[in-house]
């Protein structure tokens, strides 16, 4: 599978120059297994930033509350 500009996953997360429209006209000239592929990799950022959002977060609530009970 050769990787396509518009498939660059860095280029993608920081919105790049492409639009949606762009990229949808791109992919659909793509073969079903680099289009799939594609939606795989982005279900798993997701995914992946979700989990480190929801991690920080609780190091936050979790040294906050470890603050305050030293303070005490």
């Amino acid at each position: 599978m050769v990787a396509s500009p518009i498939l660059n996953n860095q280029n993608y997360q920081k919105g790049g120059e492409a639009t949606v429209k762009e990229k949808t006209k791109t992919l659909t000239k793509q073969p079903i297994e680099e289009i799939l592929d594609f939606f795989q990799q982005e279900v798993n950022n997701l995914i992946k930033n979700l989990l480190e959002n929801l991690m920080l977060k609780e190091r936050r609530i979790y040294l906050e509350e470890q603050e305050d009970y030293e303070s005490s």
